[in-house]
């Protein structure tokens, strides 16, 4: 038995209410990759399948109403602080890292 499956990601567009937008989805699973939280065109380039191991951090939906209610969130406050946040935590860990270098050199 295997916890993981062999994704086979495809660049299709969706609509929603009036407008297009390019997604990436696992023929196999019909999970949708949020195109905010990944980079389309690394994960789904056009007019190729891709057998990338889905990437971590990401989210993934069934269906495109969730995707959207999703996509709505990023729209929100907390996505931006989240971000930040997490960007302030990296920066400071690699200066402490770089610190750490210089200490023992």
């Amino acid at each position: 038995m295997s916890y993981q499956w062999e994704a086979r990601w495809v660049r299709k567009k969706l609509e929603f209410y009036g407008f297009s937008i390019d997604v990436c989805i696992d023929e196999s699973t019909g999970l949708i990759a949020c195109p905010v939280c990944i980079d389309v065109d690394k994960l789904c380039p056009p007019g190729r399948v891709t057998n990338l191991q889905p990437p971590e951090g990401v989210a993934y939906f069934y269906t495109a109403e969730d995707l959207l209610n999703h996509l709505r969130a990023h729209g929100e406050d907390f996505w931006g602080k989240e971000r930040r946040r997490r960007a302030e935590v990296e920066e400071f860990e690699e200066h402490e890292e770089e610190s750490e270098e210089e200490d023992e050199g």
